[in-house]
């Protein structure tokens, strides 16, 4: 379910609750980047961002001689690549 309540986006499952904050001039169908912040249901929190190819490509493009140091770790997902499956808590992909 997907609620919205001005300041967030929460997107809330039986296994987790991600919360997007709503950024002023970013409308949700056109936002090339997002950060997110998922608590799962023991209450630990991992924090994500979501950034479209474009975004990723300008990063890249920007200085290729220095490594970002703001991402500890980037995950690219091909969207069909992993449809009907689920995130697990431990960072995780069911089958």
């Amino acid at each position: 379910m997907i609620s919205f309540d001005v300041t967030f986006y929460t997107i809330a499952d039986p296994l987790f609750q991600m919360t997007i904050p709503a950024w002023e001039g970013y409308e949700p169908d056109t936002a090339d980047q997002v950060d997110a912040t998922i608590t799962f249901p023991d209450g630990s929190r991992r924090y994500a961002t979501f950034m479209t190819l474009d975004v990723v490509q300008k990063i890249m493009d920007k200085d290729t001689h220095r490594r970002v140091p703001w991402r500890k770790v980037l995950l690219v997902l091909r969207p069909d690549h992993h449809q009907g499956r689920r995130l697990r808590g431990d960072g995780g992909c069911d089958s």
